[in-house]
């Protein structure tokens, strides 16, 4: 007699991430998800992540950061899924890290080449980083330690130990070395000690810095209108009851401490020639004003422009034009 064979009643497949072949930094979030086939008419389901019987997540759908999980090698991630009728199932992917990856060290105290005395303390202080060791990304000062000459170790460990003392006349060699359990590394520089009588003399004091010479004026100038130049009061101002000519302001300012000058630097004012008050325009490079005529009969007007500079000198420049107006 044939029977047949009934599908499985739930099945679970992780779709993410793929499996990462050894060129996969341990820096990558991986996210983590699984494809569920059941049936419909059932409540689905629970979710337990694990690896290496350590619980990861009861969520479909996780992230995790590569340091999270074991290193160097494979990580086998597994997922457990069962419905609200008891049906289980199971799948399981294999994550394989870089192998271990090699520290680097570098002698930051002394520097190449130094010249010493037989007296000086020689300062040493070094670096290291190693990309495994989360989260502090470098060695531990008993992974490091100091050599002299032939190899020779020092009495002393740790990234920044007590200082060099009581090395003879002549070239030295100084290493610095880490070992993180696995790899290796080393950096080196030469040094050289001499007799006090011999040393170099020390180098020259830097100057001190020099006085400030004097503060130079703000140049001002005023480009429109010209010098003398004529208007005409064509337009009528109902509110003061007067003929006015609507003239346009330029001008421009340099400062040989503070270059080109605008804004409040520059300040436009005003003033009949016969005797009438100062009066404020505005300021910054361009403004229009109503240069008023109170009566049948040509008027003159002073125009000004000031600039100031940042440390508060100012210079101003000095214009004359005049407003006719027919009656």
């Amino acid at each position: 007699m044939y029977v047949k064979r009934r599908s499985p009643a739930l099945v679970a497949k992780i779709t993410s991430p793929p499996v990462v072949e050894g060129v996969s930094p341990r820096e990558n979030t991986y996210l983590f998800g699984v494809q569920v086939f059941h049936d419909p008419a059932v409540e689905c389901c629970t979710y337990y992540w694990s690896s290496e019987g350590r619980e990861l997540s009861t969520e479909k759908i996780f992230s995790m950061w590569g340091y999270d999980l074991p290193s160097p090698g494979s990580n086998i991630i597994e997922v457990s899924v069962r419905d609200s009728a008891g049906n289980s199932a199971h799948d399981a992917i294999t994550i394989r890290f870089p192998d271990n990856t090699p520290p680097t060290v570098e002698i930051d105290q002394p520097i190449d080449e130094a010249t010493f005395t037989t007296e000086d303390m020689i300062q040493l202080s070094g670096t290291s980083f190693d990309p495994d060791n989360y989260p502090e990304f470098t060695l531990t000062d008993r992974s490091v330690n100091w050599r002299i000459d032939d190899g020779r170790l020092m009495h002393s460990l740790g990234h920044d130990p007590a200082p060099l003392y009581g090395l003879s006349v002549g070239k030295h060699t100084i290493r610095f070395e880490g070992y993180d359990g696995e790899a290796r590394a080393a950096d080196e520089v030469t040094v050289y000690v001499v007799n006090v009588e011999e040393a170099p003399p020390p180098p020259p004091p830097d100057p001190p810095p020099s006085e400030p010479g004097p503060n130079n004026l703000p140049q001002p100038i005023i480009l429109q209108p010209a010098n003398n130049q004529i208007f005409q009061a064509d337009t009528y101002d109902s509110a003061k009851n007067q003929w006015y000519s609507a003239v346009t302001l330029i001008g421009a300012a340099f400062d040989v401490e503070d270059g080109a000058l605008s804004g409040a630097s520059l300040v436009w004012r005003s003033r009949l020639i016969n005797g009438g008050p100062v009066q404020f325009l505005g300021t910054g490079e361009s403004l229009t004003i109503k240069l008023f005529a109170p009566a049948c009969y040509g008027h003159e007007y002073e125009i000004t422009l000031t600039a100031k500079d940042s440390a508060g000198a100012s210079k101003t420049f000095v214009i004359k034009v005049s407003i006719n107006l027919f009656c």
